[in-house]
């Protein structure tokens, strides 16, 4: 698997590549207090969140919830991209 990184504006981006047959491992939705996504950019395979896992392929997006755990893994036949977008969620109070 390769991660790379990307912070601005209060959003985080990844970009997560896994090579066919393989999984990017379990972790924790790293936004415990936000909203996030993985959008698959290419490839087929299933993404984990929470304790389901969904078959995806290109153009796919998942709602992650805070905190739950996800995985990526591709399928036999070749890689998956895909990028995990994430923001905090900022209050605002009125004057």
């Amino acid at each position: 698997m390769v991660a790379n990184g990307w912070q601005g504006g209060g959003a985080e981006v990844q970009l997560i590549q896994v090579e066919p047959g393989g999984c990017s491992g379990m972790n924790p939705n790293p936004w415990e207090c936000g909203a996030a996504m993985i959008v698959v950019v290419d490839g087929v395979g299933r993404v984990l969140t929470g304790d389901v896992w969904l078959e995806v392929g290109p153009g796919d997006r998942i709602a992650l919830e805070p905190g739950a755990p996800i995985a990526v893994r591709a399928g036999m036949t070749g890689p998956v991209v895909a990028v995990l977008v994430g923001w905090k969620v900022m209050s605002t109070r009125a004057a």
